[in-house]
Order: C-alpha cells, then structure tokens, then sequence
C-alpha cells in the first residue's frame, strides 16, 4: 500500500509531497521536490528516474502535464507505474498504470494531487480529496499542514478511513 499527495500553498508558493507506505523505505524513493519548481511522486513499481526526469523538465519550463508526458513515454513498464506531479504554478498531472495492483487510482483537485494502489477502494482518495475542498488544507491546525516541503498526513488518514487490503 503506498498514498502519496503533492501540493501547492497559494498563500506562500511552498510546495509539499508527503507519502505513507506499508513497504519499508520505498517512502523516501517517492517522494520528489525542489523549491520553487514542483513535486513529484512516483510509486507503484517505483521507478524514481521517473520523477528526477520530471523535476529537471519542471526546472527548465515544462507543465506538469508535459513533464509526466515526457517521462512516461519512455517507460517501457509505464502500466506498472504510478505518479503525481504539481508544477510550481499549481498545473497538476496524474497517472495511474492499467497494471497496478488494485484498488489503485488518483484524484486531482484545485493545488493538490493524490494517488494510492493497494488501497480499500477508491474511498480512500477521495476522503482524502474532500477534506482539501471542503476545508481547505492550508487551513489545518499547527502541526497538520504543510511545512518547509514537509507533509503531516491529515487526521482523516490516521484514523482508519484509508485502511489498506
């Protein structure tokens, strides 16, 4: 089970990525930032080389549409993949490979993309996607939001509404 998000803070331009994961230390292959330029989170198969490739595309002017593109169009084993890229101007991309093992999907909303596979359901994204709209997440009390391109998952994730299989 891994559940990654990546978001934009309209308030500062900080952009976090945080990601939990049942697989010991694949968290930190994950998780992808540079100031100033964007985030990405490849999982799934991991193939890290997909978001170090995204983030240089990020860097020299590509969407994060056209940097997920980029990448996955020279990924022979792109259908066992899975990634969520938000730009430094808010633009998000989201793929979900046809071979990942289910429940696996992503959902995308105003400044934040979320993905997970091995999950309960799609449920699982979307808790997670309706707590950033109704309440937005740069909103979460002290010690819940985004920090220095650090992530605290939500309560809504701690507290069993996204349980894996």
């Amino acid at each position: 089970m891994t559940f990654s998000i990546a978001a934009l803070c309209p308030r500062t331009g900080q952009i976090g990525i945080a990601a939990t994961t049942a697989a010991q230390s694949v968290g930190k292959l994950a998780c992808h930032a540079l100031p100033g330029v964007g985030a990405f989170a490849s999982q799934a198969r991991l193939n890290p080389y997909l978001a170090y490739d995204g983030l240089r595309l990020l860097q020299r002017g590509a969407t994060a549409e056209v940097a997920l593109a980029r990448v996955l169009a020279s990924d022979p084993e792109q259908q066992e993949r899975q990634a969520g890229v938000i730009d430094r101007h808010g633009n998000i991309a989201a793929f979900t490979g046809a071979e990942n093992i289910p429940w696996a999907g992503h959902v995308a909303g105003r400044l934040f993309v979320t993905q997970g596979n091995r999950l309960a359901g799609p449920q699982c994204c979307r808790v997670w996607s309706k707590a950033c709209r109704v309440r937005s997440i740069w909103s979460w009390p002290s010690g819940w939001c985004w920090h220095s391109g650090q992530g605290r998952m939500p309560a809504v994730m701690w507290k069993g509404s996204a349980r894996s299989t």
